[in-house]
């Protein structure tokens, strides 16, 4: 979601004003990941369902730090390519 992340939300933003169908169900599908995103992040070591290690849990939460900034990691990172 880091890497794809900041194009998605900009094709979202280009959606809205051509096919508002379309940019519905983009948001719908992008909304579901963050939510599972966020469920995972939340899980504590001692929750039987906790199938996300601290690694991953991290890098969920720089992913929503980044997403939070704009996705300026992200733009900063398409400049080195």
């Amino acid at each position: 979601m880091t890497k794809i992340g900041i194009t998605l939300e900009s094709r979202i933003a280009s959606c809205e004003l051509k096919n508002p169908e379309k940019a519905k169900k983009l948001i719908d599908m992008t909304s579901g990941a963050y939510d599972r995103l966020r469920y995972l992040e939340s899980l504590t070591p001692e929750d039987p369902a906790n199938r996300a290690s601290l690694r991953i849990k991290i890098l969920i939460k720089n992913m929503f730090d980044n997403k939070a900034s704009g996705w300026l990691k992200s733009k900063n990172e398409e400049k080195k390519i």
